[in-house]
């Protein structure tokens, strides 16, 4: 019997790594790395047919699935936001992304993570970014080689794993520089307190280090890099440098930096690492390629930052209230047919007793009462759960009818009226958002109450106010 275990895949332009690990008595190990570089278009099988000849291979049955993009395909900033406060600051996300990243609007996506507060209320976030159709093509390649991921993330998360695997985290304020050389290219990386604060890719890899000529150009592409994290961070000090990567360019490398940098430059020590199994300490140590940033996928403790688009996270989401809503269902359901069984017994039995001694207990007409009292009770119970039942068709469909482009700060369900007050950037999207309520089952008379113009930040927002009458009386929420 096989033993189910997550995998991390990374699809690049020129090749894929896959990464799987299991859980043991004694943790988590990794199980199986392997890699396979893109057949030409017109010599043979599609990407997604190579990929499942790969996973079909793996020794264990996948659990669940993290796919990844390759550095070099995202773009990431580092954001002081002048807010501490968690809702505030995921719309100011959503407005300095469309001011600073390079993509039209509508067509990227992105996720964040806080990094620390800062002083005077302000907080520090990294910030990744993707094209949305470079995740749409990856995740329609993992879906057609027969995978259902749960997320797409990128591989600096994976890497940030990997180094914090290796060197937990210290109580110092310490920046650390991160370098990871894979075959084509290398990813540099600024760590603090197991928090990723800046991340960059170069096209300088293991391939062009093994001619000494390309070592200038990399060492130059490392001084732009910690140049570039000091214009964000002025008053930091990178304090250490760690190498991981293809084996065979690090000795090299680590001389070289050591002539570039002020402080130690140490090679990443995995060769006794406990979550590596002495089968793969060989694939780790002479492969041409690096599978850090997968196998650090596959050890993460914590949420990895999915650059799934919008509407997928939704039809997640929707999948996930659809289940929980199919649970509560049942739940309901098997309860009021207990309780109405009790009753019914009860009824039955009742009457019976009542039929047999009518004529010896008339003078018992309270107990009579106390029957039809029941019945009232069990008709009752039966009406409030057609309305119980509204109520949660009445929330599904108000969700799938709230747009991208607004966002609910007050919902209000009383037993006949609906009141919705949020925000939006355009006041027609207001009457757009209206006239998809308009169209609900269980909405009627749907009025627009308010929509003032206000301005945060230096972008101009609406506020608006809803109301509408429910169709069907039910309860309030």
């Amino acid at each position: 019997m096989k033993i189910k275990g997550l995998i991390a895949i990374e699809l690049s332009e020129r090749s894929f790594k896959i990464a799987q690990a299991v859980h043991t008595p004694n943790g988590p190990k990794l199980a199986a790395l392997t890699s396979g570089a893109w057949a030409p278009k017109e010599e043979g099988d599609s990407d997604e047919t190579k990929l499942k000849a790969a996973l079909r291979e793996l020794p264990f049955s996948i659990r669940a699935v993290i796919g990844s993009l390759p550095r070099s395909q995202v773009t990431t900033r580092h954001l002081l936001l002048p807010s501490q406060n968690p809702r505030e600051l995921k719309q100011m996300v959503a407005l300095q992304m469309q001011r600073q990243i390079p993509f039209s609007e509508g067509k990227m996506v992105f996720d964040y993570r806080v990094l620390e507060e800062a002083p005077a209320g302000y907080t520090h976030l990294f910030l990744v970014v993707a094209d949305e159709a470079v995740v749409h093509r990856s995740l329609s390649v993992l879906q057609k080689a027969g995978t259902s991921p749960q997320a797409i993330s990128f591989s600096s998360w994976g890497l940030l794993r990997w180094f914090s695997l290796h060197r937990p985290p210290k109580e110092t304020d310490a920046f650390l520089l991160f370098l990871h050389l894979d075959r084509w290219g290398t990813q540099a990386e600024i760590i603090r307190h197991d928090q990723l604060y800046f991340s960059r890719s170069f096209p300088v890899g293991a391939e062009a280090l093994k001619q000494p000529e390309a070592l200038s150009a990399f060492t130059q592409e490392i001084s732009r890099f910690i140049n570039a994290f000091q214009k964000d961070f002025p008053e930091a000090t990178v304090t250490s440098a760690t190498l991981a990567g293809v084996q065979e360019v690090l000795p090299r490398v680590q001389t070289s930096l050591k002539e570039l940098l002020t402080c130690p430059v140490d090679l990443l020590q995995w060769s006794e690492s406990p979550w590596v199994p002495e089968s793969l300490r060989g694939t780790l140590d002479t492969a041409g390629v690096s599978y850090a940033s997968v196998a650090g996928l596959v050890f993460v403790d914590r949420p990895v930052p999915n650059l799934f688009p919008e509407a997928v996270k939704r039809r997640q989401r929707l999948r996930v209230l659809e289940k929980l809503t199919a649970r509560l269902l049942v739940l309901a359901v098997t309860f009021f047919l207990l309780i109405g069984a009790s009753f019914q017994g009860l009824l039955q039995e009742r009457r019976r007793y009542l039929a047999h001694l009518h004529e010896e207990l008339r003078h018992l007409e309270p107990q009579i009462s106390q029957v039809a009292s029941m019945e009232e009770e069990l008709a009752l119970l039966r009406v409030r759960t057609k309305e119980a039942f509204g109520l949660l068709e009445g929330l599904r469909a108000l969700y799938e009818a709230i747009p991208q482009t607004a966002s609910l700060t007050f919902l209000s369900i009383e037993p006949d009226r609906v009141t919705l007050r949020g925000i939006c950037s355009e006041t027609s999207q207001v009457f757009t958002f209206a006239g998809a309520l308009e169209k609900s089952p269980e909405l009627e008379k749907v009025e627009v109450k308010s929509a003032s113009q206000r301005k945060l930040q230096d972008r101009e927002v609406i506020d608006f106010r809803i109301d509408a009458l429910r169709t069907v009386k039910g309860d309030a929420l």
